[in-house]
């Protein structure tokens, strides 16, 4: 059968902060309120993450 998604909004929050030399730090939450959603039947999608990443330019 076919399957519809229902309706869904996230929230996900970014901040990326200049470090010494060429260096960079980014830090992410991704579906910020914890929302229970799936955009495939069966296949839910994850709830809150936390990204922290480091770059280094060269």
């Amino acid at each position: 059968g076919k399957y519809t998604a229902g309706g869904y909004g996230l929230v996900n929050l970014r901040a990326n902060a200049a470090l010494s030399g060429s260096f960079s730090a980014q830090f992410a939450v991704e579906n910020l309120f914890d929302r229970n959603y799936a955009v495939s039947e069966g296949y839910p999608e994850p709830g809150r993450q936390f990204v922290l990443s480091v770059t280094c330019s060269l």
